[in-house]
C-alpha cells in the first residue's frame, strides 16, 4: 500500500536550490535511511513530507486517512509538563478515550527508559539526552502510519540507541530516519537515499540498508569515473575533427557537431560533481608534536571517589604514540572522570600519573565549552589577522573555513547561529591548529554528517600521538581503537574486542546483580512468614509507629531534591546529586517495604 508518492519536489532556500526533482515512493512498513551532507536538504524534505513547510514545485499523493509523526532535530517541549502529560499532550489528534491514551503513553516513555515518577518529573528537570528520549515516546506512542525521525539518536547514550534500535527494528510503522549513526543505520533500515549535489538530479536511491547502499554508490561512481575517461577520448576525437574545419554543410554534419556541444555539457557537469565528491572525501589532519618517546603518559593504580562512592578502582594503564583508546561506559560511569584526571583537571585519591616532560594535551569536550558562541567564526580564529597558521604553514581564513566545510560567507554569522554541525567542525578545527601528543575527546561526533565522520575517522588514524576516545558511534569507536576499555560496573575497568562483547557483559552483570536482589527479597519474605506472629518486640513496635514520620521526611527530601536539579554540564555535582537521588528513593522504597511487613506482623 502507498502512503505518499513524491514527484519532481523542488525547493530553493534564498539563491540555493536544494532540490531538482526529488522522486521517491513511501509504501506502508517501508524502512528508510535518509543520508547526505550537512545543509543537502535532509531535514527539509522531512518538514516537507510533515508538512511543516511548503516545495516550490512538484506533487505531493497521499494516502487517504494517512497519519504522519515527526520528530524534529530540536525538540520543543513546555518545560513545565511532566513526563506523562508532554506526551499525552502529543496525542491529541488520536481518537482514543483517556484511560486508553494513558495506558499507550506510559508503554511508551517506559520504552525508551522511563519507568518511575512520570507523573512528578518535569521536563525541565531532564537532560538533553534524557529529552531525545522523551522526544522519542511522543513520536511513537501517536501510532501513526508513518514516522519521521530527524537525528533521533543525536546526543543519546549507547544504551538510548540500542533501545531505540530495537524498537525500529520491531516497528510494524513505515519510518523515514536521518541519523550520522552508520551502525543503527545499517541495522534498521531497509532501503537508503542520498540528498547529495554529487548525483543529476541531487539524490540517488537503492532497496538497501546502509552498508550494501555503499557498495552500490562506489559502483555507480566507478561507472560515472569510466562514463568520464570515455567522453574525454571521445571529445578529443570530435574536437580535432572540428578544428580540421568541419562544417555543418549535411544534416548528418550537423548532427555531429550538435552531439560534440551535448558532450562537452555532459563531462562539464561531470567534472563538477565528481569535484564535489572529492572535496567531501578529504580528510582532517591533527597536528602532532612528533614526540620520540614510548611513553606519553602513565597511571598507575589510581582510585577516585565521589561522596564515599567508587568511581575508579585501582586503575593502570600506560599512554604510548600511536595508542587510542576506545572509552566505554554507561552515563555516570566515570568516562568523563578518568579524561579529567588525564587532563589533570582532577587529581585521584590514591595512585599517580606521571607524564613526559612538556606534554601537550588537546581536549574536545561534549560541551564544547572552548568555543564562545557570541563569536564569529573569523574572530574565533584570526586575532586581528585575516589568516591562521596550521602546521607552520599560513592559511588564509577564507581557505580554512572551506577545509572545514564552511561557506567564507559564514565567517561573520555568529557562531551560535550556526547549524550543530557546523559548531562542531569550528571545535576540531581549534583543536587541529594545536600541536598536540594527546587528544582527550568526549562525543566528538555530536552533529557530524556522515563525511565529516569519514573525515575525522581518517584523521584519528593517522594521528602519531595518542588519543582517548569517548563516543557512542560504535563503527567509529572499532574502527580507530587499539584498545578498547569498558567500565564493567564496581569502578572496575577491563579490555573488550568490541562493543558488543562490553554490552553483553554489562548486561549479563545488570541480570545478575536483579537475580540476587530479587534472591535476598525471597528469604527477607521467607523469614518473615515463619517469625512468631504472636510475639512482637518493642522495637518493632517503636519502629512501627514512627514509620509514618519516617517516610515522610524522606518525601519531603526527595521533593526537595526534585525541585533544585543540578546542571549536567558540572559533572562532579551532577554526579553527586544523581547518587543522592537514587540513595534517598532507595531508602524510601525500603521503608516502605518494611512498613508493610511490620504492619502485616501486627495484624497478625
Amino acid at each position: 500500500m502507498r502512503l505518499i508518492t513524491l514527484s519532481e519536489i523542488q525547493k530553493r532556500i534564498g539563491n540555493r536550490e536544494l532540490f531538482q526533482g526529488i522522486d521517491l515512493t513511501i509504501f506502508k512498513g517501508d524502512k528508510i535511511g535518509l543520508i547526505g551532507p550537512n545543509g543537502a536538504g535532509k531535514s527539509t524534505l522531512l518538514k516537507i513530507i510533515a508538512e511543516v513547510i511548503d516545495y516550490d514545485n512538484g506533487e505531493i499523493e497521499t494516502a487517504k486517512g494517512l497519519t504522519v509523526s515527526y520528530l524534529p532535530q530540536t525538540e520543543n517541549f513546555n518545560e513545565e509538563l511532566t513526563l506523562l502529560n508532554a506526551v499525552l499532550d502529543s496525542m491529541n489528534n488520536m481518537p482514543l478515550d483517556e484511560d486508553e491514551k494513558r495506558t499507550k503513553a506510559i508503554f511508551a516513555l517506559n520504552k525508551v527508559g522511563f519507568i518511575k515518577n512520570l507523573e512528578t518529573i518535569t521536563v525541565s528537570e531532564i537532560s538533553g539526552g534524557w529529552k531525545k528520549r522523551l522526544a522519542i515516546a511522543c513520536a511513537t506512542a501517536q501510532e501513526a502510519d508513518l514516522v519521521l525521525l530527524d537525528e533521533p539518536t543525536n546526543h543519546l547514550d549507547l544504551d538510548g540507541i540500542l533501545e531505540l534500535e530495537q524498537t525500529l527494528k520491531e516497528a510494524d510503522f513505515g519510518f523515514i530516519v536521518i541519523s550520522h549513526d552508520r551502525r543503527f543505520l545499517n541495522n534498521i533500515t531497509a532501503k537508503t537515499m542520498e540528498i547529495n549535489a554529487i548525483y543529476p538530479k541531487g539524490f540517488f536511491k537503492q532497496d538497501l540498508p546502509y552498508e550494501s547502499f555503499m557498495k552500490k554508490r562506489e559502483e555507480y561512481f566507478n561507472n560515472e569515473q569510466s562514463t568520464r575517461d570515455s567522453l574525454k577520448s571521445r571529445l578529443k576525437v570530435e574536437q580535432e575533427w572540428l578544428q580540421r574545419g568541419a562544417r555543418a554543410r549535411s544534416t548528418k554534419a550537423e548532427a555531429r557537431i550538435e552531439s560534440i556541444y551535448e558532450m562537452q555539457d555532459q563531462l562539464k557537469d561531470l567534472n563538477k560533481r565528481l569535484a564535489i565528491k572529492r572535496s567531501q572525501e578529504r580528510s582532517f589532519e591533527f597536528s602532532s608534536t612528533e614526540r620520540k618517546t614510548k611513553r606519553l603518559i602513565e597511571l598507575k593504580n589510581i582510585t577516585k571517589k565521589f561522596d564515599n562512592k567508587t568511581i575508579i578502582r585501582d586503575f593502570s594503564m600506560t599512554l604510548a604514540p600511536k595508542s587510542c583508546i576506545g572509552l566505554l561506559g554507561k552515563n555516570g560511569a566515570g568516562k568523563s572522570t578518568l579524561q579529567n584526571i588525564i587532563a589533570k583537571k582532577l587529581t585521584p585519591d590514591t595512585g599517580s600519573v606521571k607524564y613526559v616532560d612538556n606534554l601537550r594535551i588537546s581536549i574536545f569536550d561534549q560541551a564544547r565549552t572552548a568555543v564562545d558562541k557570541n563569536l564569529t567564526p573569523r574572530k574565533l580564529f584570526c586575532q586581528g589577522s585575516d589568516s591562521v597558521i596550521f602546521q607552520d604553514r599560513v592559511v588564509h581564513i577564507n581557505v580554512w573555513l572551506k577545509y572545514l566545510q564552511l561557506r567564507h560567507d559564514q565567517g561573520d554569522t555568529p557562531i551560535k547561529n550556526l547549524s550543530g554541525g557546523e559548531q562542531a567542525r569550528l571545535n576540531l578545527g581549534l583543536i587541529m591548529l594545536e600541536r598536540a601528543d594527546v587528544l582527550l575527546l568526549d562525543e566528538p561526533t555530536n552533529d557530524l554528517d556522515i563525511e565529516s565522520l569519514q573525515m575525522l575517522e581518517k584523521a584519528l588514524k593517522t594521528f602519531p600521538g595518542a588519543i582517548i576516545l569517548i563516543s557512542h558511534d560504535r563503527k567509529l569507536v572499532e574502527s580507530v581503537s587499539t584498545k578498547i576499555l569498558g567500565f564493567v560496573g564496581n569502578a572496575d575497568l577491563q579490555d573488550f574486542q568490541d562493543v558488543e562483547q562490553w554490552q553483553n557483559h554489562v548486561n549479563n552483570h545488570i541480570l545478575a546483580t536483579a537475580k540476587k536482589v530479587e534472591k535476598k527479597e525471597k528469604i527477607e519474605k521467607e523469614d518473615y512468614r515463619n517469625r512468631d506472629s504472636r510475639k512482637i518486640s518493642f522495637k518493632d513496635k517503636f519502629e512501627y509507629e514512627h514509620m509514618e514520620e519516617t517516610i515522610g521526611k524522606l518525601e519531603e527530601e526527595l521533593e526537595q531534591l526534585q525541585a533544585n536539579p543540578i546542571d549536567p554540564s558540572n559533572f562532579e555535582e551532577f554526579q553527586t546529586y544523581c547518587d543522592k537521588m537514587g540513595e534517598v528513593q532507595a531508602t524510601l522504597d525500603s521503608k516502605y517495604t518494611r512498613w508493610s511487613q511490620l504492619e502485616e506482623i501486627i495484624n497478625n
